[in-house]
């Protein structure tokens, strides 16, 4: 049998005062939450592969047919959005190079942060065409001050080195997660 305690009050450690317990969720919304709670959760993915040798940030993975963007509508304009990537990366070293893949948050067409994260020599793949993938991981915590709807997506360049990198594939989603943290 479960148990319950009724109560109407509780009262303080210093008997000064007391703590009224009727109805205190009802009421609950998202400014009443302290800072650091999680107000909303969002996430978006793709499937896809995109291909680049370009050292620029302009292969955007929300762009064009790929459509991989995520959007979120901040309750207050002292939130945190952390934002968390998952993406299948790869190399291909096709010298003697250090092929590099670099990944930037991107905010309205805004980059946000520059990622390095996969090397094709460093992780002792040899010169023989495309690596075998592999999940990278990021996150950052963005400070966007409006309450107005955001659109987040990610860019990919080729950072150093001659070969292709890819970004997105059949294996793994790539996804966004993004987390509204009260400020």
């Amino acid at each position: 049998m479960a148990s319950k305690i009724k109560v109407d009050q509780i009262q303080t450690a210093d008997g000064t005062g007391t703590i009224a317990l009727q109805n205190q969720l009802s009421g609950m919304t998202s400014a009443s939450m302290p800072t650091g709670s999680v107000l909303q959760v969002v996430q978006a993915s793709m499937s896809n592969e995109i291909a680049t040798t370009t050292g620029s940030w302009n292969v955007r993975m929300g762009n064009g047919s790929n459509n991989f963007k995520l959007l979120i509508t901040p309750s207050s304009t002292s939130s945190k959005i952390l934002l968390t990537a998952t993406v299948e990366a790869e190399v291909q070293n096709k010298d003697n190079d250090d092929d590099l893949i670099g990944f930037d948050f991107y905010r309205n067409a805004t980059g946000l942060t520059e990622t390095y994260n996969l090397s094709g020599e460093s992780q002792g793949f040899g010169l023989s065409g495309r690596l075998n993938r592999t999940p990278v991981s990021y996150s950052y915590l963005d400070s966007p001050s409006t309450v107005n709807e955001i659109t987040y997506d990610i860019s990919f360049k080729r950072s150093s080195g001659t070969g292709n990198v890819y970004a997105g594939g059949n294996f793994n989603l790539t996804t966004i997660i993004a987390q509204e943290i009260a400020g």
